[in-house]
């Protein structure tokens, strides 16, 4: 296999996921952490899996844009760092589950529960992708 031109490029806050457990962060080039409500409105993705109809997470519409509150601490046109929790698309379309999700453990239980209540089975086979 040969693999030519790749690049890689910035992509923005496009499907940026927002949960206590998934924090977003802005930092400064000098290290300092600004604070979201306080030096820029709460940041959200009004796109995040409703492109190019509900239930798909496309990696190509725009990215939510940051806007800085009136007292920000963040001068404008200054560089920052930023660090976020992103859906994670796989070539189907599908995306996967957080198994940080204490949601994510629940509906796990149920469902095997589930199976073997209806088939019995002597074992299970977990795939991962």
């Amino acid at each position: 296999m040969w693999i030519d031109d790749a690049n890689i490029e910035e992509v923005g806050l496009t499907n940026v996921l927002r949960r206590d457990d998934y924090p977003l962060v802005v930092k400064g080039e000098d290290g300092t952490i600004y604070a979201e409500g306080m030096d820029y409105e709460p940041v959200h993705d009004d796109l995040l899996g409703v492109v190019p109809y509900p239930g798909m997470y496309d990696i190509y519409h725009a990215s939510p844009t940051i806007y800085l509150t009136n007292n920000s601490r963040i001068e404008e046109g200054q560089r920052l760092r930023l660090s976020f929790y992103s859906v994670f698309r796989m070539s189907n379309g599908a995306v996967t589950v957080s198994m940080t999700d204490p949601e994510a453990k629940t509906l796990f239980r149920e469902e095997i529960c589930q199976m073997d209540e209806l088939f019995k089975p002597a074992g299970y086979l977990m795939e991962s992708p």
